[in-house]
């Protein structure tokens, strides 16, 4: 696990916290006391909690059955000593009902793709594929037939298939009696050429490991718009040094642009690594629980090593803070508060250090319906993933409604707009850091609202960078007619 890094690790870390749930051994040692043989003691008992997360209302909840559904394979092929891993050929489209995060990781997916019948946005597998820039598709069938006998609904092996992840499809040819066989393979396209950018547009980067941004070639990004902390370190950290070595390790590959630093965002659908154990991710809506900056305040010690790192690494470079979650004004001050407090007790050590610049994630209709409240805060970007759940009232880890979570929404515009003119009357900057920023789909009508700041996945960047230069040109025809 420790060679592991951002989300791969963030998954390792919760599997290891399954392995060792005090209430799950204890409940495998009673059987084991009564003479049932250990596979089954293990199987039993998983499938028990599995059948649970499938059943569970909330997505989130069942999306996490593809994590203890591979507890259950590892523990059961190391009592049989087995060291089985499906063999996905390169280049193909893998379809079956879920996919473990095992099984993603252990396999190339240059040239292939992912189809499943269940799944969901917010499932593990799906942080890693978006990460990574393959392309997939999940919910395929009703979720009521997402279980074993989903596979029933998709291709048998070998049926070909033309997966089109950007526009949600998936087309089959089932009536195919005959295939062409091709004994060189097609030539892999060129990745395409960044756009030039108007000089009034910035296009920064979205990272959640230190080697998303070593891979981005030179050239076109102004920055890095989001850091995922909870991603770049698998849980809460409490190792100051280990923070402060990343946080350098990102401002040399930025070579001087800005980079700026989301507080830890644990919560909801991003669960820290005691979660399971705890139940914490088991509250009855816990995307409207204790997420982001609420759980930051309410354990503000856990905070203390980050805030640290992040004013020693503001010294050698253009750090900058980012709130996340924020619905109210005092937490802004909470925040600033510990800022100023740690800043002292590193001046006090004779510790190199600097403030930098506090900004707030605007992704409530709270803070966007009210931003100018937010005046003490330097910088304000906007999260449309969360921005449009909570004012469409569509969960984001909603497979089956995820055509309608749009940033492009009337309503969700709205709010965009206005949260554009607030930040412009406050003379500060807006960026916007949601999947819409990189949606060529979406981007014309955030660019319409105001929108001139996007920061993007880097699997994105030279499309929405095209899009872009298409709404510079799209603007200049209307002012000749």
């Amino acid at each position: 696990m420790r060679a592991a890094s951002g989300t791969a690790r963030d998954i390792l870390t919760i599997q290891h916290a399954i392995l060792t749930d005090d209430t799950l051994l204890a409940s495998v040692g009673a059987r084991l006391r009564d003479g049932v043989a250990p596979d089954m003691a293990w199987r039993t008992m998983l499938e028990a909690e599995i059948a649970s997360y499938r059943m569970a209302s909330d997505p989130m909840f069942r999306a996490r059955a593809a994590d203890f559904e591979d507890v259950r394979d590892r523990v059961l092929e190391a009592l049989a000593g087995l060291q089985h891993q499906p063999v996905i050929p390169t280049g193909v489209v893998y379809c079956a009902a879920d996919i473990t995060p095992r099984t993603f990781l252990a396999h190339d997916w240059t040239g292939g793709g992912i189809a499943l019948g269940g799944g969901g946005p917010l499932a593990h597998v799906t942080a890693l594929a978006r990460q990574r820039g393959v392309p997939m598709l999940t919910g395929l069938v009703a979720g009521d037939q997402c279980g074993p006998d989903a596979r029933l609904h998709l291709p048998e092996t070998g049926t070909p298939v033309l997966l089109d992840a950007d526009a949600g499809e998936m087309f089959v040819a089932y009536a195919t009696k005959s295939r062409t066989r091709r004994d060189t393979p097609l030539p892999r396209p060129a990745p395409p050429a960044i756009a030039p950018l108007p000089a009034d547009v910035t296009l920064m980067v979205n990272v959640s490991t230190v080697d998303d941004l070593a891979g981005i070639a030179p050239g076109g990004w102004r920055g890095v718009g989001l850091v995922r902390t909870e991603f770049l370190f698998a849980g809460k950290p409490s190792d100051e040094t280990d923070q402060l070595n990343a946080f350098r390790k990102l401002l040399a590959h930025a070579n001087g642009q800005p980079v700026i630093i989301r507080l830890f965002d644990h919560g909801g659908d991003k669960p820290g690594p005691d979660d399971v154990r705890n139940g914490m991710d088991r509250t009855s809506n816990p995307l409207l629980g204790m997420r982001g900056i609420r759980r930051i305040l309410a354990q503000p010690d856990d905070i203390v090593p980050q805030l640290r790192a992040l004013l020693r690494a503001a010294a050698d470079g253009d750090i900058r803070i980012l709130v996340p979650m924020v619905t109210h004004p005092g937490e802004v001050d909470a925040v600033s508060s510990l800022v100023a407090d740690e800043a002292r007790a590193l001046a006090a050590a004779g510790m190199a250090h600097r403030v930098p610049p506090l900004g707030i994630m605007v992704e409530v209709p709270a803070a966007a319906l009210t931003l100018e409240r937010f005046a003490a805060a330097d910088f304000f970007s906007i999260g449309t993933n969360d921005l449009a759940q909570y004012t469409l009232a569509i969960g984001r880890d909603e497979p089956h409604l995820a055509h309608r979570l749009r940033a492009d929404d009337p309503a969700v515009l709205a709010l965009i707009g206005m949260c554009v003119r607030a930040a412009a009357a406050m003379g500060k900057p807006i960026n916007l850091c949601g999947e819409a920023a990189g949606d060529a789909t979406q981007i014309e009508a955030l660019f319409d609202a105001g929108v001139r700041s996007f920061s993007v996945a880097p699997a994105s960047f030279a499309a929405a960078s095209h899009a872009l230069a298409a709404c510079r040109h799209r603007q200049a025809d209307v002012k000749e007619v």
